[in-house]
């Protein structure tokens, strides 16, 4: 996805058009089937007008001029003209409708509207959108905060993990007890039982 200012327009579609091919091309390495290309889609968001006409989403196409047919179909180019879209926050209807919203009023919004609400990829957005606004001093509290949540994490798995390691040690130590228990009303030496249960002779003669 190619984001562009209107400073930028000169040589903008030929921009576009080697992008998408640079992206078909960088699928393959040398010697691979050609088959293996997958269809690649150019997105530019646009802050200007481009083209003619109303909608401020259109399509681009590759089409025989003759049976107007998609042949050459691995290329589709789709440019977002934010200017033309001007649906008010409460008639926005689609997902679409707020995405767009969003993407032209997040430099503005100082929190997330409620029409915008409920959809959690929006409000990621917004806190992204948000961040990218911060100034170093509060970048440095985030970035304060988020370690430390990290940190306290990282201590609770730590000690789940020495807890579960414990408790299994602790109950293969009991399982050994168990067994040179059996073995000592078995009648056998402490040797033998040593070598069973995997426990010092000490050990075993503590337990008759």
């Amino acid at each position: 996805m190619l984001r562009c200012r209107k400073k930028d327009l000169g040589d903008f579609t030929k921009r576009s058009l080697y992008y998408t091919a640079k992206a078909y091309v960088n699928q393959l390495d040398a010697g691979k089937n050609y088959h293996k290309l997958k269809k690649v889609y150019f997105i530019g968001l646009l802050n200007f007008t481009m083209f003619e006409g109303g909608s401020c989403i259109s399509r681009h196409l590759i089409l025989n001029q003759e049976t107007n047919t998609q042949d050459l179909g691995d290329f589709e180019f789709c440019f977002i003209e934010l200017p033309k879209f001007s649906t008010p926050l409460g008639e926005l209807n689609t997902l679409l409708d707020k995405w767009l919203y969003f993407i032209k009023n997040a430099a503005s919004l100082e929190m997330v509207p409620k029409e915008l609400t409920g959809d959690k990829a929006l409000e990621q957005a917004f806190d992204s959108a948000k961040m990218y606004n911060w100034n170093r001093e509060e970048m440095d509290v985030y970035d304060y905060m988020h370690l430390k949540a990290w940190d306290e994490i990282n201590a609770i798995d730590t000690a789940v993990k020495k807890a579960k390691k414990q408790g299994i040690e602790q109950g293969i130590e009991q399982e050994k007890i168990e067994t040179a228990k059996n073995a000592i009303k078995q009648g056998l030496d402490n040797q033998m039982i040593s070598a069973i249960a995997g426990l010092s002779s000490e050990e075993v003669e503590k337990l008759r």
